[in-house]
C-alpha cells in the first residue's frame, strides 16, 4: 500500500518546537496538517495533474511545495512516523496495523502505536492545545488504541484502513469501523466519507476557534475502492479515453515547466507487467 507524504517536513519543524512552554508565547498558531491516501507526486494540480484541485493550488501558490519526501511504502508505518517524529519499528509498525481478533504482542511489529512513543497530539495537549482528528486512523485497531487514547481530545473517522466509501459492510474479514470519540458510529443515508470527514473537520474549527488548536485530516482517498462520486465521475468523462504513456508525458512535462524536477528530466520506463492501454480488457 503506498502512501505519499508530502507533509513531513512540516512535522520536523513543529516537532522542534514542541517544547514551548504555556508562558514563552502569547501567540500560539492553529496547525492542520491534512493526509491524503495513496495520493501520487503528480496528482495534484499544482504538480502538473490534469484533476481540478483549486483550493489546495492556491494553498501551494502561496506556501511551499516540497518536492522531495520519503515514507515507507506502507499506509501504518507511514502514520506512526508521521505522528510520532520516530522511525517505524520505534513507534511499534515495523510492518502493518495488527488485526482486531489476533492476541496483543509487544516490540517494533506489535501492530499499534506503541506507549514508549508520543504523537503530535500528546505534545501539543502539553503546550495548550486543543487537538482533533477527522479521518482514517490505522495505527491501533482496539480500543485501548484509539485516537482519544493517544492525545486527541476529539475524533471521527475510519479506524481501520480501507473501506466502502457510503458504508460499513459487515461479514468481511477485517472488520472495519467508524468512530465518533470512543463509541461505534454507524452510518446513515446519504453519508459519503471524504465529506463526511470534511465536515468534522470545518465543525471542529468552527468551535474551537478562539483557542490554539491542532487538527489532523486524514482523508482515506485516494486509497481504493476508488469510490468517486456521479457528480466527479461526470465532470472527468472522456478525460482518460486516452492511454496512459500520454497522461505520464503531459504530467511530467508540466513538471518540467513548473521547475518541480531536475533539469532535463524524463519518464522511468513503465513496468513490464503493464500492457499497452490497448490490450487491456477490464
Amino acid at each position: 500500500m503506498r502512501l505519499k507524504l508530502s507533509v513531513l517536513g512540516l512535522f520536523v519543524l513543529l516537532f522542534q518546537s514542541c517544547g514551548i512552554k504555556e508562558n514563552e508565547s502569547d501567540s500560539k498558531p492553529n496547525i492542520i496538517v491534512i493526509l491524503a491516501d495513496d495520493l501520487g507526486f503528480s496528482d495534484l494540480g499544482c504538480y502538473g495533474s490534469e484533476i481540478s484541485t483549486p483550493y489546495l493550488d492556491s494553498l501551494a501558490s502561496a506556501g511551499i511545495l516540497f518536492t522531495n519526501f520519503y515514507n515507507t511504502s506502507k499506509c501504518s508505518p507511514s502514520r506512526a512516523a508521521l505522528l510520532t517524529g520516530m522511525y517505524t519499528h520505534k513507534a511499534g509498525l515495523g510492518g502493518n496495523v495488527s488485526h482486531l481478533d489476533k492476541p496483543l504482542s509487544h516490540g517494533p511489529y506489535q501492530g499499534y502505536l506503541s506507549d514508549s512513543v508520543m504523537t503530535i497530539a500528546e505534545w501539543l495537549k502539553g503546550a495548550g492545545y486543543h487537538t482533533g482528528m477527522s479521518g482514517k486512523w490505522h495505527v491501533g485497531e482496539r480500543p485501548q488504541h484509539w485516537p482519544q487514547k493517544r492525545g486527541f481530545d476529539e475524533y471521527f473517522g475510519l479506524i481501520s484502513g480501507a473501506s466502502s466509501y457510503y458504508e460499513i459492510i459487515e461479514g468481511q474479514k477485517r472488520k472495519r469501523q467508524i468512530v465518533k470519540d470512543d463509541t461505534i458510529w454507524q452510518p446513515k443515508d446519504g453519508f459519503y466519507m471524504t465529506d463526511a470527514i470534511t465536515e468534522y473537520a470545518i465543525e471542529f474549527i468552527k468551535e474551537y476557534n478562539e483557542q490554539p488548536y491542532f487538527l489532523y485530516v486524514a482523508y482515506t482517498a485516494p486509497h481504493w475502492p476508488l469510490h468517486a462520486t456521479e457528480e466527479v465521475n461526470n465532470r472527468y468523462k472522456g478525460k482518460y479515453d486516452k492511454e496512459w504513456d500520454e497522461i505520464r508525458e503531459r504530467r511530467i512535462a508540466t513538471q518540467n515547466i513548473l521547475n518541480l524536477l531536475p533539469k532535463g528530466t524524463i519518464l522511468s520506463p513503465m513496468p513490464d507487467y503493464i500492457g499497452a492501454w490497448d490490450t487491456i480488457q477490464d
